[in-house]
């Protein structure tokens, strides 16, 4: 057990998971306005982290400053894991819209403690992909899309999002680095 707290644990392991193919088709997107719209909702997501009661106080600083790393890194090396093949942009991404889609700010408590360690036990881009891969895996979102659109994923707008499962494998909180 002591070894699956290391992110590292999971290098290379988190493929076989449905929900990687789904941070996988963000890969697809390239342009300047699926960008704008990443920096939008973690601008967002900020602003939700500041306000929100339920995010520990302890938390928000380092979750901010987590958030900030990852928006300046946006498809850059720095933000991909290249041993599950995913961006932490694209997956905090995701997050970021199931708690836009659900409502579900209770979320953002979780989400700020993964944010934190992201800055406390190291930054490496397995860490962040891990971490927030860790909560969506909890989350619960999903949208009336048909296969076609879920394989495409070309959002035209941000109700067109892909669906999400919250079939979790054993991901462990409080990873370390």
């Amino acid at each position: 057990m002591r070894q699956q707290l290391d992110t590292h644990y999971y290098d290379g392991k988190l493929g076989i998971h449905p929900l990687v193919r789904i941070v996988h088709n963000q890969q697809k997107i390239i342009n300047d306005s699926f960008t704008l719209q990443k920096q939008n909702l973690f601008t967002r997501l900020v602003q939700d982290i500041k306000l929100n009661p339920a995010v520990p106080e302890k938390y928000r600083t380092t979750a901010i400053k987590a958030i900030n790393v990852i928006k300046q890194c946006i498809r850059l090396p720095a933000n991909y894991d290249r041993t599950n093949g995913m961006y932490a942009d694209d997956v905090l991404y995701l997050v970021c819209n199931c708690i836009k889609q659900t409502g579900n700010v209770d979320t953002l408590q979780y989400l700020s403690e993964q944010l934190s360690d992201i800055m406390t036990s190291g930054q490496c881009s397995q860490g962040r992909s891990t971490r927030i891969f860790q909560v969506l895996l909890t989350m619960d979102c999903s949208t009336d899309q048909n296969q076609n659109d879920q394989e495409k994923n070309q959002p035209e707008s941000e109700d067109q999002d892909p669906p999400l499962s919250n079939t979790a494998p054993d991901l462990p909180t409080g990873t370390k680095d």
